[in-house]
């Protein structure tokens, strides 16, 4: 790899932790030699208003804020055989290991075919990612404090930056907000998604009824991702 493209792949990089992105997954099927571009597209956007919906509630669609998130889909294996899954660095929201927990909890929920979530860094994979992309940076909307706007290489495919399921807020100050302590509304939904009525008796039996009546959204949010598996 020149030094220019080294360069660009730090730059993407970079840019990236300026946005805060902080989680990054891998998506996969379980018919993901068999699966169209279509529906593999389509169920990820369902998974994704789901998710969105666990922690937004009401604000998902009364002011367009969904879990913020760049994709990329490849088409094909290491071993260069059709394979279609999605490489997505996502912002998190409140605790992070709970978070993690929630994204496998709703993918296994309301994807029928999802077969994995390989959570990884949002490091080196993803600026070879945004590197092989036929973009030109400068005319994209994410940029960075410290653009130098690169000409990316020309992808081999017809794409793999998949901007139509990709959202980034910029700073809503409703996920702001929930980023720093989620309210009790999302805590409830959380609660749902997790404890069936059996588990939510063991976390209970952990913590005494008057605690878990005081705790902090954080300290809630690490005992399901501790306790709930």
């Amino acid at each position: 790899m020149n030094k220019e493209n080294t360069d660009f792949k730090n730059y993407f990089n970079d840019t990236l932790h300026q946005h805060e992105f902080d989680v990054g997954a891998t998506f996969t099927f379980k018919d993901g030699k068999r699966i169209s571009e279509h529906n593999a597209k389509y169920l990820l956007k369902l998974f994704f208003n789901e998710l969105s919906e666990v922690y937004f509630g009401k604000h998902r669609d009364r002011n367009n804020v969904h879990v913020e998130r760049v994709v990329f889909m490849h088409r094909k294996d290491s071993d260069n055989r059709k394979f279609i899954h999605f490489h997505i660095a996502i912002k998190s929201v409140g605790n992070k290991d709970a978070f993690k927990l929630a994204v496998r909890k709703v993918w296994e929920q309301h994807v029928y075919n999802g077969q994995d979530v390989h959570f990884e860094k949002v490091d080196t994979g993803f600026g070879v990612y945004g590197l092989h992309e036929q973009q030109n940076w400068n005319n994209e909307e994410f940029v960075g404090t410290d653009n130098k706007g690169r000409q990316l290489v020309k992808d081999k495919d017809d794409g793999n930056w998949m901007h139509d399921l990709q959202h980034k807020d910029s700073g809503t100050s409703y996920y702001r907000r929930q980023q720093q302590g989620l309210d009790k509304h999302t805590n409830n939904r959380l609660r749902k998604l997790f404890c069936t009525n059996n588990k939510l008796i063991e976390v209970r039996k952990l913590l005494l009824q008057e605690q878990w009546n005081i705790l902090s959204d954080v300290q809630v949010n690490s005992a399901i991702a501790s306790n709930i598996r």
